[in-house]
């Protein structure tokens, strides 16, 4: 595995996973594997704190996970949320990140809602996760999406270090 990752590292900035098992191995195959992020719907308790020791970034797939699972993270990886703004390009459900009751985010106005309840916890949030489309001619979706994001998440954005757009 270390022969397909190892000649990547010049291209790249670091890699995502979605397991402990997948972080392990990018961990043992290179030297330094630069930002590992991992999001995954299914981070589980007891295998948090390994998790934490070997990615730089965690983003949590629901608020539940965060509150769960937020306090046991030690300060060496960065906390984010993956969220789902709500702001779709895609005609078609079927391939539509954003689509109401999608797996891919916490829709804007739960965490909203969320963050006046829980102001400590939202505090750990350094970054966002969110989708767009894959399919786009041109970036006029992604700015669509972070002008929703400013207008519906305002002054919760100050505590933020980075956004990744994953999926599009």
């Amino acid at each position: 595995f270390s022969g397909l990752l190892t000649p990547m590292m010049p291209w790249v900035g670091g890699f995502a996973v979605s397991s402990l098992f997948e972080a392990r191995l990018v961990h043992s195959c290179l030297p330094f594997p630069g930002e590992m992020h991992l999001t995954s719907p299914g981070i589980r308790e007891e295998e948090i704190t390994a998790l934490a020791t070997l990615c730089s970034h965690i983003n949590f797939n629901s608020l539940g996970q965060l509150e769960r699972l937020g306090s046991k993270i030690p300060d060496a990886a960065q906390m984010g949320l993956r969220i789902n703004h709500g702001v779709s390009s895609i005609p078609d459900d079927r391939y539509n990140p954003c689509r109401d009751a999608s797996k891919l985010g916490v829709p804007i106005a739960d965490l909203k809602h969320f963050a006046l309840k829980h102001p400590k916890e939202i505090k750990w949030l350094k970054g966002l996760h969110f989708h767009t489309h894959f399919l786009e001619a041109d970036a006029k979706p992604l700015e669509r999406a972070l002008r929703s994001l400013e207008t519906e998440l305002g002054s919760l954005l100050e505590n933020l270090e980075w956004i990744k757009r994953g999926g599009g």
